[in-house]
């Protein structure tokens, strides 16, 4: 599919950036219902609501199956601020407190 798309003459580094942008088609395609593909669409509206989108905005691509809703970024990072902390504790833990062993 992406030979299909990106021209011969391109570049290999622009190449590369536009079969990014193919596979991310992709998934709003086929992850317009699909369960599997909802970690792009959380990722989309993280940044449009650390970009300044509203939540009517977001809600609005969320019935086109573009992002999540608003709600539900909120509840993600409410559950990441609330578990950050277990989670530094966890990789200090296995990594940094065993190569300094005294």
């Amino acid at each position: 599919m992406a030979d299909a798309i990106i021209p011969i003459r391109r570049s290999e580094k622009n190449k590369e950036a536009a079969k990014r942008s193919v596979v991310t088609f992709c998934y709003f395609l086929v992850g317009l219902r699909n369960k599997f593909a909802n970690s792009i669409k959380l990722d989309v509206g993280l940044y449009l609501a650390s970009s300044g989108a509203s939540c009517t905005a977001i809600d609005a691509l969320s019935k086109m199956g573009v992002t999540t809703t608003y709600k539900t970024i909120e509840n993600y990072k409410k559950n990441l601020a609330k578990t950050h902390p277990q989670e530094i504790d966890k990789y200090f833990g296995e990594y940094v407190s065993n190569n300094f062993a005294i």
